[in-house]
């Protein structure tokens, strides 16, 4: 993240990350977020920090589409459980409006977005070809136990390599057959993912803007950059 520019959080939880953006000198921070209970704490935490000029609260799920979804389960809604998901029409779970990634850029620019949207990045991983032309970071959660289709998302995730570096949390780059062998596997408890099963955390740097520098990657120098440097 660059210093005085956008963070965007999609699925901010009760804002961990965004705290942690805000205290690393972010300028406008957009935090997108659908469990209603956590979504009021996001409100108290601004308001009760004199964050009211500084964060955008959006209580909406993201996925393919502009309209209501349901999220659930209910329990995990009234517990403010960051695991609440988008669940078929049918199932247990609250009606929230659902927004496409294009409606939240809405024109604006951002450093670095961060999505961890439990599964539903299978749903909106077309749509990330679109930040290929930003000078944007992408932190991208994976939740492969949650797909209806894992060899469907690798074949989506490969269709991105041309637009997008792959790395891991040390900003190394990550090789298509590492991260395809990951998703596809059956281990319950596989030794990259969490406590929680196989659940891991990439990278997507777009290849206009950022380079190999040594044995990791760095953004490419922009006017933007400049921009908001000097602002600083």
């Amino acid at each position: 993240m660059i210093k005085g520019s956008g963070f965007l959080d999609i699925g901010a939880w009760v804002g961990p990350t965004a705290f942690i953006a805000t205290s690393l000198g972010a300028g406008n921070i957009k935090i997108v977020e659908p469990n209603p209970v956590n979504f009021f704490h996001l409100l108290s935490s601004q308001f009760n920090n004199n964050l009211m000029s500084n964060w955008f609260l959006v209580n909406a799920c993201v996925s393919n589409n502009n309209e209501n979804r349901i999220i659930g389960p209910l329990q995990g809604i009234k517990s403010g459980s960051s695991a609440t998901n988008i669940r078929n029409q049918n199932e247990d779970g609250a009606q929230i409006i659902s927004l496409k990634l294009a409606e939240l850029l809405n024109g604006e620019e951002f450093s670095l977005i961060k999505i961890d949207i439990e599964g539903a990045e299978e749903l909106i991983l077309k749509d990330l070809r679109i930040l290929s032309n930003r000078n944007t970071a992408i932190w991208l959660s994976l939740h492969p136990p949650h797909f209806t289709d894992k060899k469907e998302f690798v074949k989506q995730l490969f269709a991105l390599e041309d637009d997008f570096i792959f790395v891991d949390s040390d900003n190394k780059a990550l090789s298509m057959n590492v991260i395809s062998r990951q998703i596809l596997s059956d281990d319950a408890q596989p030794e990259w993912g969490t406590e929680w099963g196989n659940l891991f955390e990439i990278g997507l740097l777009p290849n206009k803007y950022f380079f190999l520098n040594g044995d990791s990657f760095s953004r490419k120098h922009s006017a933007y950059e400049n921009k908001v440097n000097t602002a600083a």
